[in-house]
């Protein structure tokens, strides 16, 4: 068996897989109190990891194996990985997670693909169909931008009423700032897309992951593909 984990700055994502690659189960939970919500280790040969978590989470779950004759495996970025390559975006400052995203997806297709994963940040990525990873975007996700403005004002102070996931126009406070949110989500998504227009006029496939991907996806095209799981596809390129 293979655990595979996606240790985010928020949460952790795993999926334990048997060795020809086919899924058994998953989950996903905050890992501020540990990695207990973890799955049994017995009986597991392989563990391979994604992880942009401080030096504390990555010590806490390396902890885990001290014990057990299983060294787990850190994917890193790289300047090229199969046939995505990257000539201009310094691998050590590209976090692992966009780059396995970015694998995964043009892997998918082999073909040119813009990612949206709406997770803690908003991470785009933009790869042509030769495979060139282009750059991309980093935004505050919602949680974020939510912070941000309890955090930084001394006036937008909201709880959690019941509030449209929508677009619409906020009648509270806590309304105004769940539809902003999700307005500025959408909001560079599409312009994501119209830049990537500019760069790859021949089209590209959109992908959306991340545990936000379904809210936005009614306002981008009808053609976006939800796959939930992108970063931990791209460990099996990574770390074949």
């Amino acid at each position: 068996m293979i655990l595979e984990c996606d240790i985010g700055n928020t949460c952790c994502k795993w999926r334990l897989s048997c060795d020809d690659g086919s899924g058994v189960k998953g989950g996903t939970f905050f890992h501020s109190e540990g990695f207990a919500a973890l799955p049994a280790l017995a009986g597991i040969s392989r563990v391979k990891v994604a992880c942009v978590a401080n030096a504390k989470v990555r010590r806490q779950f390396t902890d885990l194996f001290e014990n057990l004759s299983i060294q787990p495996e850190f994917a890193s970025s790289a300047a090229k990985v199969v046939a995505v390559v990257n000539n201009d975006y310094d691998p050590a400052s590209l976090g692992v997670d966009r780059w396995l995203a970015a694998v995964a997806g043009y892997m998918r297709y082999q073909r040119a693909v813009l990612i949206i994963d709406v997770g803690s940040a908003l991470n785009i990525e933009l790869v042509s169909g030769q495979g060139h990873y282009l750059g991309g975007y980093i935004l505050p996700g919602a949680k974020l931008m939510r912070g941000a403005l309890l955090s930084d004002t001394g006036q937008v102070r909201f709880g959690s009423d019941n509030c449209s996931s929508g677009l619409d126009f906020g009648c509270s406070t806590a309304g105004s700032v769940t539809g902003g949110v999700n307005a500025a989500l959408v909001g560079a998504s599409l312009v994501a897309i119209e830049q990537a227009k500019i760069r790859l006029p021949a089209g590209f496939a959109i992908l959306l992951s991340g545990g936000g991907a379904e809210s936005i996806k009614e306002y981008l095209p009808d053609s976006a593909e939800v796959v939930p799981d992108l970063v931990l596809d791209g460990l099996a390129w990574v770390l074949p």
